[in-house]
């Protein structure tokens, strides 16, 4: 994820795809976000999520297998999954920089349940606009991928 931090903007500007100003965020994530102080929670738009449509282990694995066959030589692919299966810690694990398509990719293959370990991961480290910048990604990924097995036959 890259953060992109509110806090250096003269003034507030619309939401944008680079820079969204909306959490889409479960109700006990609500109430985690709202004991925040007002300081970082000042210019975001909380929305319910309302998708819950999350994937089985089975499309999960799919999907696993999928990626490994096509990214089978990329060592920093190969190795931040196998950290994933191996149960690594998500508050200590670090997503190396990947290229854009490689993001979308990584997500799509731990897939809305994936993101919200993320999501609940980060909830609880949250002190600067950057974290906050950085959940507002997530839960927009989180957001687009419910949405997708919501309108698919999972």
């Amino acid at each position: 994820m890259r953060a992109v931090s509110r806090s250096t903007a003269k003034k507030k500007s619309p939401p944008s795809p680079a820079m969204p100003h909306v959490l889409y965020l479960t109700k006990d994530e609500q109430k985690l976000f709202g004991k925040l102080p007002d300081s970082l929670r000042e210019g975001w738009e909380v929305k319910e999520e309302t998708y819950t449509r999350y994937e089985s282990d089975a499309v999960l694995a799919m999907r696993m297998q999928m990626v490994r066959k096509e990214h089978a030589k990329n060592p920093m692919i190969n190795d931040l999954y196998a950290k994933l299966q191996g149960g690594a810690s998500l508050e200590t694990m670090q997503i190396p920089s990947l290229p854009d398509q490689m993001v979308q990719e990584f997500f799509f293959t731990i897939g809305a349940r994936g993101a919200k370990m993320f999501i609940d991961a980060l909830m609880h480290s949250l002190t600067k606009d950057e974290d906050i910048q950085a959940l507002a990604d997530l839960t927009e990924t989180r957001h687009q991928l419910l949405l997708i097995n919501d309108r698919s036959s999972l």
